[in-house]
């Protein structure tokens, strides 16, 4: 069973009459990858199981081969109604956290016929993607953990992991009854929750005798302000910025049109101005997620009762001044001093200023946003942290710094080790802020937004962000940590590129994941 999906404790007797019935998922080469999985009240097929069952039912994927992780993700019976609409006789293929309908050179999602350039995006960027793994050492410790455990457990069905990747099918997969043989013995109960006594699970399902699952939320309740990037409409300042130091808190509401917000572009040695970007608005960029748990800190007391902070200079030296902020204080008042304008240059006879965390993050214009390195997202907060002496710093873990510009062809391949370790500093940090310190975390993930036409770059779906998260979940394995968290409704935040606010931040098909956190 799915630990994350299945949130009840279940013995032989809770579940007779229930049965696993499952269908074959490949990967966009053919190949068979992963088993989509139901609890239908009856052994129906898999089609005919979705006919019995709410839409809000969870179709989960397990590993088929043994280069594929024990869980995958999860998906509605919705979802997979909503493909079957599009092309009944369609099999299912999975890639990068979405599902798709596939029959010959046709492939549809929930909406509709896929265009053959998208098609032959994902084709291209997989094919690189899997030239990639296959030189690391993932898919040799993967089979490693799948021997591991199945060694460990009781003797397996003709239903689980085969080695051979290209040919393995296992059409006509039969139903399992849950009661008689899921369970080592008729007195056995498993709790997902819980480690559970080896030798409980059958067949596909042997991996959930051997984790823990984890999940939580915080608690308190504290303004997130949001993914509102406009330097004007959302923050506050005017679009032709005054830093006076001698009236901080009435600056924002001062303009001089010799002045205008910029950054230096990312390519090029070029100022990109206000008018430049959408709407003719700078964005702050990155910067703001740390300003929003900042924020959320504030107003929680984690700051003092009152927060003072020591105004830069253009050089980002302390200018002598300072301004005092308290946790009842609005949040738009905070943001508008953490983002105080810092002048960087001139353009067209303009002095062009960039927002003061925004410039300790290195930020720069990217196609129509501002855009900051991994490195420089840790190395900026706490350069930033330190310029008003305030007793934190940002903890995090990323396994690649993200150069929009890199391309796949350049990267090396990341080996297990590397891999799994990230996993588990992810779940470190979503544990110990979300979990133990009762504060957000911020989690860096790919989304489904597209910016630039090269098929084959990092990210590799499409823009990388930072958002704000308040719950998670986690599983944990002998070697590795499966992890999850939430974006919040309403915001801003962009969505996972699968369309969902649940994010995966272990995938090894994508390594465009990572996590901070606030410690002392």
């Amino acid at each position: 069973m799915n630990a994350a999906a299945l949130h009840r404790t279940i013995s032989p007797q809770s579940v007779e009459g229930e049965y696993v019935v499952s269908t074959e998922v490949y990967d966009p080469e053919g190949n068979l990858a992963y088993l989509a999985n139901v609890i239908a009240p009856g052994p129906y097929t898999f089609e005919e199981a979705l006919t019995k069952l709410p839409e809000t039912a969870e179709v989960y994927l397990t590993g088929a081969v043994t280069d594929r992780p024990f869980h995958s993700e999860t998906f509605t019976v919705k979802a997979i109604k909503n493909l079957k609409a599009q092309c009944p006789s369609c099999k299912l293929v999975y890639f990068n956290q979405a599902l798709y309908g596939v029959e010959g050179e046709n492939w549809y999602t929930q909406e509709g016929l896929l265009p053959t350039e998208e098609v032959q995006r994902i084709k291209e960027t997989f094919a690189v993607l899997k030239k990639s793994i296959e030189e690391s050492d993932i898919p040799e410790k993967m089979a490693e953990a799948w021997k591991k455990l199945i060694e460990g457990s009781p003797p397996p069905s003709e239903n689980s992991p085969s080695e051979n990747v290209s040919t393995q099918s296992l059409r006509g997969i039969r139903p399992m009854n849950l009661a008689r043989e899921f369970f080592k013995d008729a007195s056995s109960q498993v709790n997902p929750q819980k480690i559970t006594e080896s030798n409980n699970c059958a067949s596909r399902f042997l991996w959930w005798c051997t984790s823990k699952k984890y999940a939580g939320e915080v608690s308190r309740s504290y303004e997130d302000y949001g993914n509102w990037q406009r330097i004007r409409s959302d923050i506050g300042w005017q679009l032709n910025p005054v830093p006076d130091l001698n009236d901080p808190l009435n600056a924002p509401n001062k303009s001089n049109p010799n002045h205008a917000w910029g950054a230096f572009d990312l390519i090029t040695p070029d100022i990109w101005t206000s008018e430049q970007y959408p709407g003719g608005e700078f964005a702050v960029g990155c910067a703001m997620a740390v300003a929003r748990l900042l924020n959320w800190m504030r107003q929680a007391g984690e700051l003092g009762p009152t927060v003072t902070l020591k105004l830069p200079k253009d050089d980002l030296s302390w200018s002598g001044k300072t301004v005092n902020i308290s946790q009842y204080d609005s949040s738009q008042k905070f943001l508008q001093m953490v983002f105080w304008p810092t002048k960087i240059g001139y353009k067209d006879n303009r002095a062009i200023y960039t927002p003061w965390l925004t410039r300790r993050f290195n930020g720069r214009h990217f196609v129509d946003g501002t855009f900051a390195k991994s490195s420089d997202v840790l190395n900026g907060t706490n350069a930033w942290l330190r310029d008003n002496g305030l007793p934190w710093r940002l903890d995090g873990t990323w396994l690649r710094d993200l150069d929009p510009l890199a391309l796949y062809h350049f990267l090396p391949a990341v080996n297990w080790v590397v891999w799994s370790q990230n996993t588990w500093r992810v779940n470190e940090i979503l544990k110990g802020s979300i979990g133990h310190d009762d504060r957000p975390a911020i989690i860096l993930y790919a989304t489904p937004r597209v910016q630039i036409d090269i098929p084959i770059i990092l990210p590799r779906i499409g823009e990388a962000h930072y958002g704000l998260s308040q719950r998670f979940e986690v599983i944990e394995y002998w070697d590795w940590s499966a992890n999850w968290a939430y974006v919040g409704d309403r915001t801003g935040d962009l969505l996972y590129r699968n369309g969902s606010p649940k994010v995966f931040l272990s995938d090894y098909w994508d390594l465009t994941f990572g996590a901070y956190r606030m410690v002392r």
